[in-house]
C-alpha cells in the first residue's frame, strides 16, 4: 500500500489510501450501479418499514456511498481526513 501524504508533514490518511488502492475496483462498482439506474432497476434491502412495500429501495444513499459502504470505507472518517489534508496544504 502507498501512503497518502502531504508534502509539507508526514501524516498519513488511512481511508484516504484504502480509497485511493481500491480505485479500479470503485470504479467497476459505480460503473455497475449506473447501469442499474439506467436500466430502471434499484437495490432494495429487505429492512421492514411502516409501508406495505416490505422491500424499501436505497434511494437514501448515494452510489458513492454504496461503493464505499462495499469496499469497508468509512464516510466519516474519509471525509475528516480529506478536511485534515486541505487544512495543512492551506495552513502552510
Amino acid at each position: 500500500m502507498s501512503d497518502v501524504v502531504t508534502e509539507k508533514t508526514s501524516k498519513t490518511y488511512p481511508e484516504c489510501e484504502k480509497l485511493s488502492d481500491l480505485s479500479e475496483k470503485r470504479g467497476i462498482i459505480l460503473e455497475f450501479l449506473e447501469w442499474l439506474g439506467e436500466n430502471s432497476m434499484e437495490i432494495r434491502s429487505t429492512e421492514f418499514t411502516d409501508s406495505d412495500d416490505w422491500m424499501c429501495p436505497l434511494a437514501c444513499l448515494s452510489n458513492e456511498q454504496l461503493s464505499h459502504k462495499f469496499l469497508d470505507i468509512d464516510d466519516a472518517k474519509l471525509n475528516a481526513e480529506r478536511l485534515d489534508m486541505l487544512a495543512s496544504l492551506t495552513a502552510n
